[in-house]
């Protein structure tokens, strides 16, 4: 199975490795964890507000071993700063912060101390209330992007602003994207510019410009 992909690249370019990301790194003296954490484009806590809650979890942990506090705390600033060293930050035409995803279990485990402190009444209504809430809203983004409201890309505060929460079909493809164009516009909106060649006189081509 772990041949399969060196065995396609051997027989594409005749290498067995093949560095597919050429050209692409990450800048370690220069992260930029903030705009990956509440940046508006891709944001990991604007689009996914649930893993919030992991931070008031930690105050647990920290009560129930404090070895487990430091080393919980260490890897997720380790993965934060390694994740916002890409050049990259956002990771470009995603719905949220994408390489988190394998990581979401690590905040689950900050939401199960939550819920297993949560004995008063009042807090579980608190703590409930603000499951719901963010489920709700990553819900909401999740529609928003499927049908072309939020962009994957480009985002910032004024855009987000002016969607926020907005799911009328009106507002399908308000912020630009490749709805715009046809075959993928969905008002069937008539082209600006339009030409036509069928080659027919040569004459208007350098000589050798049909040869392959």
């Amino acid at each position: 199975v772990l041949s399969l992909q060196c065995a396609v690249w051997y027989a594409q370019n005749g290498r067995f490795f093949q560095w597919t990301y050429k050209g692409n790194g990450f800048y370690f003296t220069n992260p930029s964890p903030i705009k990956m954490l509440f940046g508006f484009d891709s944001g990991l806590f604007i689009y996914s507000p649930i893993c919030l809650l992991f931070l008031p979890g930690l105050i647990f942990v920290f009560r129930q071993s404090r070895f487990k506090f430091y080393v919980s705390v260490f890897f997720i600033l380790f993965i934060v700063y390694l994740f916002s060293s890409y050049w990259a930050y956002n990771y470009y035409d995603s719905f949220g912060m994408r390489p988190f995803v394998d990581f979401f279990a690590v905040f689950a485990i900050g939401l199960a101390f939550l819920l297993q402190e949560a004995r008063n009444r009042v807090f579980k209504f608190i703590l409930y209330s603000l499951f719901l809430v963010c489920t709700t809203m990553s819900m909401i983004y999740t529609y928003q992007a499927q049908t072309g409201i939020l962009p994957m890309t480009g985002m910032n505060y004024a855009k987000f602003k002016y969607i926020f929460l907005k799911t009328q079909k009106k507002y399908q493809g308000c912020l630009g994207g490749c709805r715009d164009l046809k075959p993928y516009s969905l008002r069937n909106a008539s082209s600006f510019f339009s030409c036509t060649n069928n080659f027919s006189d040569t004459s208007k081509y350098p000589k050798g410009y049909f040869e392959y």
